[in-house]
C-alpha cells in the first residue's frame, strides 16, 4: 500500500507538484485533484499560520517581551513569508535551492538534495534560531541607558527631566530677580555686590578646592625657594 501510494503520488503530476512543495500531508488532502486546489489550501495554511506568528509578536510586544529589534524581527518574518509564497506558486524550484543549498549539501555530506517543503521548513527553523540570536545578543551589543530602577530611559523620560530642569532655571532666576530688587536702578550698589560676590566665589568656591590650594602651595613654595635668602621669611 506504501508503494502504490508513492508510485501514485510520483505519476500524478498535480500530486507531485504539491508533494515537492507542501510535503507528505498533501496525502490528507482528499478533495483536491489539481494543481489550483493544492496551491490554494497550502497557501491559505502557510497564511494562517504567518498570522499566528503575527498575532504572537504582538502580544509579546503589548507584555514587553522581544523588544530588541523589533524591526529586524517583523522585517524576517515578512521576507520569509513573501519566500515561501513565491517558492510555493513557481512551477520551478527557486535559483537559491538548485543552485546553491543543493550543490553545497551534495558536495560536503552525502545528503540527498532539498525538495522545496524541506528548504522551507529548515527556513523557518532557521527564522527561529534568528530571533532567539536576536534575544540573546542584541543587549550585549547595544545595552540600554540605565535609568529609574534600572529600566532604560524612555524619550518620554528625558522630555520630563527636560521640563523639570527649565522650571528649575525659572526657579532659580524668579529668586535671583528677587534679591536684587533692593538694589535695582542704583548702579554703585550693583557694582558694590557684584564685586563682593565674585570675592566669595573666588574665596569660598575656587581657593578652598583641594587641587587649587595645592597648586597655590606649589608655587608660593617656588617663589620661597627662589628669593633671596633675606627674602624669604618664616
Amino acid at each position: 500500500m506504501h508503494l502504490k501510494v508513492c508510485r501514485d503520488t510520483l505519476v500524478d503530476p498535480a500530486k507531485r507538484f504539491a508533494y515537492d512543495r507542501f510535503g507528505p500531508s498533501i496525502l490528507q488532502w482528499r478533495h483536491c485533484s489539481t494543481i489550483r486546489d493544492y496551491v490554494m489550501v497550502g497557501v491559505k495554511d502557510v497564511a494562517t499560520y504567518y498570522a499566528g506568528a503575527l498575532v504572537v509578536f504582538v502580544l509579546f510586544g503589548i507584555f514587553g517581551y522581544m523588544q530588541e529589534a523589533v524591526y529586524w524581527r517583523y522585517l524576517a518574518l515578512a521576507s520569509l513569508f513573501m519566500f515561501e509564497l513565491f517558492t510555493l506558486t513557481r512551477p520551478e524550484a527557486p535559483i537559491i535551492l538548485t543552485k546553491v543549498v543543493n550543490p553545497v549539501m551534495t558536495l560536503f555530506k552525502s545528503h540527498p538534495p532539498y525538495l522545496q517543503y524541506q528548504a522551507l521548513d529548515l527556513a523557518r527553523k532557521l527564522l527561529i534560531s534568528f530571533f532567539i540570536a536576536l534575544s540573546q545578543i542584541r543587549p550585549l551589543l547595544f545595552p540600554p541607558i540605565p535609568g529609574k530602577d534600572g529600566e532604560a530611559i524612555s524619550g518620554q523620560q528625558l522630555d520630563r527631566l527636560d521640563a523639570l530642569a527649565r522650571s528649575s532655571e525659572q526657579e532659580v532666576t524668579r529668586l535671583m530677580g528677587l534679591e536684587l530688587i533692593p538694589f535695582a536702578g542704583d548702579a554703585a550698589s550693583m557694582h558694590d555686590l557684584r564685586t563682593s560676590m565674585r570675592t566669595w566665589l573666588v574665596d569660598n568656591t575656587v581657593r578652598q578646592n583641594p587641587q587649587v590650594r595645592d597648586a597655590i602651595g606649589r608655587v608660593v613654595a617656588r617663589r620661597r625657594a627662589d628669593a633671596p635668602a633675606g627674602a624669604r621669611g618664616s
